[in-house]
């Protein structure tokens, strides 16, 4: 089955061991910054992302509601899965 991840991160966070363990499993990743003063810039960490999937697969969405909804309509009959410190 497909998985459709967003993904969002608190500044702090050790984006790089997250992008390793989760980034591979998804088929499309959307970065965001989630809506919280702590939040890091996911243009920040794109180029990570961009190591562990194919960058043809991720989309860089600002704002979570934004990204949930661009999930929605790359998700198919996929998993959307929505993880990190959103």
């Amino acid at each position: 089955m497909p998985i459709t991840n967003i993904y969002g991160s608190s500044s702090g966070n050790n984006v790089d061991s997250v992008a390793e363990i989760l980034f591979p499993l998804a088929s499309k990743l959307i970065l965001t910054t989630a809506e919280n003063p702590r939040a890091l810039d996911a243009a920040e960490f794109l180029e990570v992302a961009k190591k562990h999937v194919d960058k043809n697969s991720v989309y860089l969405i600002e704002g979570t509601g934004n990204a949930l909804g661009r999930g929605r309509e790359l998700v198919g009959e996929g998993l959307l899965l929505v993880t990190g410190s959103l």
